[in-house]
């Protein structure tokens, strides 16, 4: 008896945990865009590095922690963040997180504001919107300073 009611319970809380799953899909909210992605270069087009995202369940944050640096053409990538802003400041560039305080926007759940995105090879850190397209595939990351239409952007890939 025991025994029954034990298992009744476990297939009962399964079948809610897959209709929670069913419901946050059917309510057209796009999945988070965990998952590595190739940041490309808005000035240039090449693939600057290898990007990982991810979006902390508990508090809604996205961080974008840096891979792998990749080689270009012509260029010789920095190892270290010099001349960055704070913390960043002379540390190694692959594994830094380049988002502060990024989190989704409860109107329009492909837009993550309100946090900072830092460049590494300028040092600079400027104000961030990050958009992902409906399946994740493609995100843009816009960064600037005083208002969105001046600044510029950058698309990451998903691999």
């Amino acid at each position: 008896m025991w025994r029954t009611l034990v298992l009744t319970a476990a297939v009962s809380l399964a079948s809610l945990n897959a209709l929670a799953v069913d419901t946050d899909t059917a309510s057209g909210n796009p999945p988070p865009i965990n998952g590595y992605y190739l940041a490309h270069d808005d000035k240039t087009g090449f693939v600057r590095a290898l990007m990982h995202l991810q979006e902390n369940p508990q508090t809604g944050e996205l961080s974008a922690i840096i891979s792998k640096i990749l080689p270009r053409p012509g260029y010789t990538p920095r190892i270290i963040c010099t001349g960055c802003a704070g913390r960043y400041n002379n540390q190694p560039i692959t594994g830094m997180n380049v988002f502060q305080h990024v989190v989704r926007s409860h109107e329009k759940p492909t837009l993550y504001e309100g946090g900072k995105v830092l460049d590494p090879v300028s040092g600079r850190q400027y104000n961030a919107l990050i958009t992902s397209s409906k399946n994740g595939d493609t995100i843009k990351v816009r960064g600037y300073l005083g208002v969105p239409l001046m600044g510029r952007t950058a698309y990451w890939m998903n691999t």
